[in-house]
């Protein structure tokens, strides 16, 4: 969650650029997870330990990903991770990086595209993709005290990690039409409609969801242009089309009030943790080959 966090306050903040700013980006989700991870539990550690140099990482960390020949992953999340360390050794040292994480958390947090939307209590919500965004949307959405929660994906092991978190309906998009299942439970179409797939025809299939007047979501990244009618898909449905990104200060303090109190569960979209060493046939190629990965949690070398 924590690393998730510092993720969205990055492209939402600093920059959105991963191809050219990752060495940033995941340095700092990296180095505010492990910091918050080993302060939270309060373990004895030598934090310098967490941040050990290797003398074969040559090159300088901010560079665009496609000048990395090699080991790119051991400088975007070690070396980038250890630099920033380094700063705060020379600069107040553990002191110092936890008044800053506390500083940084206090006003970015997780979940605000379910406050952009509007979600309300007694709401249906319809989350199409049930990958690690769509999975925090429905958390979101149950915090939000919505009464019904779809999740639409073509793989039954999503879809049952979406029932543990909170799903009240699940529908297998490879079995049945989505939208004709919609309407058939709620005939007047969901109240909100969650894009998380990133896929052109469930971006189509959100708005045939979503109810007169009510709100269509967007929070996934759509690698390629998609195609819809706009007046026959909004003008004359009165749907609200909306991306959200950035976070308020009453949305941070409502999820770490839900996650204090027992809420808002997030251990249960962690579905491995990995060493550092092994992130490449681990991490990458499992999330890229295994689609029942949720989020893969990377613990660095020195780390325990």
């Amino acid at each position: 969650m924590i690393h998730e966090i510092a993720h969205q306050w990055f492209y939402g903040i600093i920059s959105n650029d991963p191809y050219n700013d990752a060495w940033l980006d995941e340095g700092f989700a990296v180095f505010a997870a492990s910091l918050f991870k080993f302060s939270k539990l309060k373990q004895a550690k030598d934090y310098n330990s967490m941040f050990k140099p290797d003398p074969n990482l040559e090159l300088p960390v901010n560079l665009p990903l496609n000048q990395y020949e090699s080991n790119m992953s051991s400088y975007v999340y070690g070396k980038s991770a250890r630099k920033l360390w380094e700063l705060f050794k020379d600069n107040g040292e553990l002191t110092e990086a936890e008044k800053f994480l506390k500083s940084y958390y206090h006003f970015y947090k997780y979940k605000q595209s379910i406050k952009d939307a509007n979600v309300r209590k007694g709401d249906t919500v319809v989350v199409y993709g049930a990958g690690p965004i769509g999975l925090f949307a429905v958390l979101g959405a149950k915090i939000a005290r919505a009464s019904n929660i779809i999740v639409v994906d073509l793989l039954d092991s999503r879809l049952n990690k979406a029932t543990e978190v909170g799903a009240t309906h699940v529908l297998n998009a490879k079995e049945v039409n989505p939208v004709e299942e919609i309407r058939k439970l709620f005939p007047y179409g969901a109240d909100v409609v969650i894009e998380a797939a990133g896929v052109e025809s469930t971006f189509n299939q959100d708005i045939q969801s979503t109810k007169v007047r009510g709100t269509t979501m967007v929070i996934s990244f759509h690698k390629q242009v998609i195609q819809f009618n706009v007046p026959a898909a909004l003008l004359f449905s009165g749907v609200k089309l909306m991306g959200s990104i950035g976070y308020s200060n009453e949305t941070y303090n409502e999820v770490i009030e839900s996650l204090a109190n027992g809420k808002l569960s997030a251990q249960s979209i962690i579905t491995s943790e990995i060493d550092i060493d092994n992130i490449a046939e681990q991490g990458f190629e499992a999330l890229i080959h295994d689609k029942s990965k949720a989020k893969i949690l990377v613990k660095l070398s020195g780390a325990h």
